[in-house]
């Protein structure tokens, strides 16, 4: 089950990694997460990142979680047994328009 749940947040975190200005953090393959620097200017402050986070979940139908950094926050995907790959597809499809719109 740790397999399965760290290969599947690996596949989510590598789908969003080839988004515009979508970059992977350093990860360990034993945990079942993985995060990512969202595009500069995104998640700034812990308003914009709570913001960015509540209309992920408003629009896209996903909750994950988003963290202020200055500049630019992250994303974090994490893998649990009762996820699928095709999963992180839709979030991955779904996220582009709405990071392309900002």
């Amino acid at each position: 089950m740790r397999a399965y749940n760290s290969a599947l947040a690996g596949h989510g975190a590598d789908l969003l990694a080839r988004l515009p200005g979508v970059t992977p953090l350093p990860a360990d393959d034993r945990l079942a997460m993985r995060a990512l620097r969202l595009p500069s200017g995104l998640a700034r402050t812990p308003a914009e990142a709570a913001a960015l986070r509540e209309e992920i979940a408003a629009r896209l139908g996903f909750r994950v979680l988003v963290w202020p950094w200055p500049g630019g926050g992250g994303i974090r995907v994490c893998g649990q047994i009762h996820n699928v790959a095709a999963e992180y597809e839709r979030l991955a499809a779904a996220l582009r328009p709405l990071l392309d719109g900002r």
